[in-house]
């Protein structure tokens, strides 16, 4: 108080300034001085509340209103989990499509491939009103328009997708996203595919119940330290527990004006987690895909991983060089999926060793399977940590075309851009067709669930090669692949490999 009493030590000072000059009117100077004294205090009251205060401290002095704890309302969600839960299906799940008018009209054929009517719910979040007929078999709308006024021009898309997630979660507090309980909000653009078995067999190894942000970084190490190696980038697709969804709807609003800055809406996403203590758990089978040019090098050496997602698949080349058009090599690998998720891209080496006869000697040739995708037949034998190596045959999205990469590769040429040695270049086989089939066992399991997959060679230009296997190779018409149907509970094990029978038939 001594501030203040030093305050109203000067006020007759001040107050004299207004008083008569000859001094008469003693009681109109004691109301000044009186005044003057009472704006002052009260000057003084409200700067002593405002800036040191208990209440305004954190909010008004130091400016963090991302330091305050998060609501008691989001503790309570959080901690009133049960000790047991019930397996995650798909009816737990709601999508979040991020598109515009302009961009769903090329791409939603992507969306097409996997969506499927009254079994899944979500909405495709557009800018404005849609032009024409909505078909029943797209996903429904919803429309949320940009905010210009408010995040500028510049950066408005990408705040409006981030608040769709926010504005998903109230939907589905409300009960507006159908009945049954919603565990997890998973975000997508329109040109992310999904694989939806693979997706719940993911998110089933998490507790909804506590506060999860699921995803993946990007392929390319340019793009991670331009965003962040935090983050799980969109089109690649993540998800939002429940609770963590509710805890993000609460700070949205004040955290989309704290990034407005940043570029796109996933990473004000996982700034927006961060403040709530949310990191990112990775799943390898989420694939953004910053990349260009041929990309089957890197899905043919897939990780031992359920494949959830593919991006930017209107940017590549088709995923299968056997295929002219895009959506013709992705729904190749789609609807293969239908007849074993789980397996799908799963990568099985084996090797064919040649007994040897009086026309040709011994050798050995290296198979590496890409269930549903594709085969790389090797002329020679090639060891299992190099197949398992992805083959560079894409380019950074940015920078330098050869990378770096967030996974090791191994060149497509050699240093001096000439072709790789023959015995080290694979002959590629591309998925023709997948037959499933079953058979009876005296085993307590009785009947088993098979597929059998075959796949043709590429068309070879007259090449040639001094391998010992290399003709043996290219007289090779068929591959086909027998497996047993993978159980998705196999991701939930330490050791996740399963058997496959490989037949090579030679022509005579």
């Amino acid at each position: 108080m001594q501030m203040l009493h030093g305050a109203s030590s000067n006020v007759p000072a001040m107050a004299s300034v207004f008083s008569d000059a000859d001094g008469k009117n003693d009681r109109c100077c004691w109301l000044k001085r009186s005044l003057c004294a009472l704006v002052l205090f009260s000057a003084s009251y409200f700067a002593y509340f405002s800036f040191f205060s208990e209440n305004n401290v954190v909010r008004d002095f130091r400016q963090c209103p991302f330091c305050e704890p998060p609501s008691p309302a989001v503790v309570v969600v959080v901690a009133a989990a049960a000790a047991s839960r019930s397996p995650t299906t798909l009816a737990h799940i709601v999508f979040v499509i991020g598109a515009s008018n302009a961009t769903w009209a090329k791409r939603r054929v992507y969306t097409g491939l996997w969506w499927r009517p009254g079994a899944m719910r979500g909405h495709v979040w557009l800018d404005d009103e849609p032009s024409g007929q909505w078909r029943p078999s797209w996903p429904p709308y919803r429309v949320l328009r940009p905010d210009e006024a408010r995040f500028g021009k510049e950066h408005a898309a990408a705040a409006w997708m981030a608040r769709a997630v926010a504005e998903a979660f109230k939907a589905a507090e409300a009960g507006r996203e159908g009945d049954g309980e919603v565990r997890w909000l998973v975000m997508g653009d329109d040109d992310t595919v999904f694989f939806p078995e693979n997706l719940v067999a993911v998110l089933d190894k998490y507790d909804h119940r506590e506060m999860y942000y699921v995803g993946s970084t990007s392929e390319s190490v340019g793009q991670n330290v331009v965003h962040s190696y935090s983050m799980a980038f969109g089109g690649g697709g993540y998800a939002i527990s429940y609770p963590a969804a509710a805890a993000l709807a609460g700070i949205m609003d004040g955290c989309l004006d704290r990034y407005n800055e940043f570029y796109g809406s996933d990473h004000r996403v996982q700034a927006c987690l961060a403040e709530l203590g949310v990191p990112l758990t990775t799943e390898p089978g989420f694939h953004q895909l910053d990349l260009k040019g041929h990309v089957y090098g890197l899905l043919a050496a897939h990780p031992i991983a359920p494949l959830v997602s593919l991006h930017h698949l209107d940017r590549l080349n088709p995923i299968s060089p056997n295929w002219l058009k895009r959506l013709h090599a992705v729904r190749s690998l789609v609807d293969a999926s239908r007849h074993d998720p789980s397996r799908t891209l799963q990568q099985a080496i084996c090797y064919y060793h040649s007994p040897g006869h009086r026309r040709r000697r011994r050798f050995t040739l290296s198979v590496s399977v890409s269930w549903g995708y594709m085969v790389h037949l090797y002329p020679t034998a090639v060891p299992p940590h190099e197949l398992q190596t992805p083959l560079r045959t894409f380019r950074a999205w940015s920078g330098s075309p050869a990378g770096p990469f967030t996974v090791n590769t191994r060149p497509e040429a050699t240093p001096n851009a000439t072709a790789l040695p023959c015995h080290r270049k694979p002959i590629m086989f591309y998925l023709d067709r997948v037959t499933e089939m079953s058979t009876s066992t005296a085993s307590p399991a009785g009947r088993r669930n098979w597929t059998l997959t075959e796949y043709v060679p590429e068309v070879l230009s007259g090449e040639h090669c001094n391998a010992t296997g290399f003709d043996a190779a290219t007289e090779v018409p068929m591959i086909q692949v027998m497996a047993l149907k993978l159980d998705p509970a196999i991701w939930k094990r330490v050791r996740k490999h399963a058997q496959v029978i490989v037949a090579l038939a030679f022509r005579s």
